[in-house]
């Protein structure tokens, strides 16, 4: 565990070499303070508690995972960090290189057109959203559990426009976003302000909290790109800590569920349970994971129609098998890199899923330098957010899913900005 944090430093200061500022930006230390954290403090939290869990709430509780259980699954959640740091050793000279460029800002500005062919697209899909909602008696839902069972009893092709919808509107509210912050000193500022009560205003305890959360890390992001670098290291961590805690307590849901899988470690509670679970039923040879769940990892992004045969996830398979009643009532418990490695190929596959990590980082650092339009600033950001997703699935799913809706909305706004007619290219001080 002790040597798990100094890898993690030391990718930071990999990752720092050459800056001035906080390697916000980097994917791979996002990446691996999620794993540290989600691996480490349930360790901590059964340390403290002298090698046991005492506190009658949680997965854990129930479980009780013996000392061997602790070290071994500790070991598979901490393997990934140092696949990222061998990558990060081997290409300091490159980040060093990459990290002394100045980032190409200009070139990333995001025009007057595309802003608002993106708030159209915004408003658009949030009318469509609420007739779809309102024409089969959506709107009434009163939490996160009625709205997982109206959507489940929709039609399959009315889910899918639905899930179409929620794409562009996610996609265009991030080009938005940064346009807006883009303009900060240019009357951004303002919009920003007013799009914040918004979110606030909207947002419903008790209801899905991902959107809040990719807002709030959205926003720090772009503010240190192109407002104020953030160079206090402190700061940083308070934010991440603030915001990854906000995160975990707004999934608190009084539905029943809270007792079995929310506290009092909340998701790191339950992915650890997860993977206790999943140990055991390893060791005790009862384990059978359809192949389909792991080609899921690489096809997630063509729809179910076109596959020859039936779609599924891990953490959806893991319901359906061990809590079907569990789901029915709206409840998740996502699935892990530790349960991934377990059902998978142990040490070695979670060794190669840090190197996969690292090398994801670094390329997407030299595509911003190579690829000088908004659009490859629309990508990384696109993958920025979903990678923290790496840690609570286990996989890739999140960030090979985009190449499905999201790519194909990527490219209608494209079609779109290219074949309206525009003005010509503002200025950096313009609006």
């Amino acid at each position: 565990m002790i040597l798990s944090i100094l890898a993690s430093l030391a990718i930071y200061k990999l990752a720092k070499t050459g800056m001035s500022a906080i390697p916000v930006d980097d994917v791979a230390v996002l990446t691996v303070l999620c794993m540290g954290l989600y691996t480490i403090l349930p360790v901590i939290s059964w340390l403290a508690q002298g090698g046991q869990y005492v506190i009658p709430v949680g997965r854990l509780y129930a479980m009780q995972p013996t000392i061997s259980e602790v070290f071994e699954l500790t070991l598979l959640g901490v393997v990934p960090i140092f696949g990222v740091l061998v990558v990060y050793s081997f290409q300091r000279t490159t980040l060093a290189k990459l990290n002394v460029k100045p980032l190409p800002t200009y070139n990333w500005w995001i025009s007057k057109k595309l802003l608002f062919i993106c708030v159209a697209i915004v408003i658009s899909s949030y009318v469509f959203q609420s007739a779809i909602k309102f024409s089969f008696g959506m709107s009434n839902a009163e939490s996160y559990t009625d709205t997982y069972a109206q959507y489940a009893s929709l039609p399959g092709g009315v889910g899918q426009l639905l899930q179409l919808a929620g794409t562009a509107l996610s996609v265009s509210m991030l080009v938005v976003i940064t346009a807006i912050i883009m303009r900060w000193n240019t009357g951004g500022k303002q919009w920003f302000i007013i799009m914040t009560v918004f979110m606030l205003l909207s947002f419903e305890v008790g209801f899905s909290r991902t959107k809040l959360f990719y807002f709030i890390l959205l926003t720090f992001l772009l503010y240190h790109m192109f407002v104020q670098p953030v160079t206090s290291f402190g700061k940083a961590f308070f934010f991440f800590f603030l915001v990854l805690g906000s995160f975990l307590l707004l999934g608190l849901r009084g539905d029943g569920l809270v007792s079995f899988a929310a506290l009092p470690l909340g998701e790191f509670d339950t992915i650890w349970g997860n993977g206790v679970h999943l140990l055991r039923e390893t060791n005790e040879g009862s384990l059978n994971v359809p192949w389909a769940a792991f080609l899921n990892e690489v096809f997630i992004f063509i729809p179910s129609q076109f596959l020859p045969y039936e779609k599924i996830d891990m953490p959806n398979w893991y319901l359906d098998t061990y809590y079907p009643e569990f789901k029915d009532k709206g409840g998740g418990l996502m699935f892990g890199t530790i349960p991934q490695a377990i059902i998978g190929f142990g040490l070695a596959e979670s060794f190669l899923r840090g190197v996969i990590v690292g090398l994801l980082s670094i390329q997407l650092k030299k595509n911003l330098h190579k690829y000088h339009s908004c659009w490859s600033l629309i990508v990384f950001l696109l993958i920025y957010t979903q990678s923290y997703l790496f840690v609570r699935l286990g996989n890739f799913s999140a960030i090979t899913g985009l190449l499905g809706l999201t790519l194909l909305v990527v490219v209608a706004i494209r079609f779109l900005n290219r074949v309206l007619p525009s003005k010509k290219h503002p200025n950096i001080s313009g609006v």
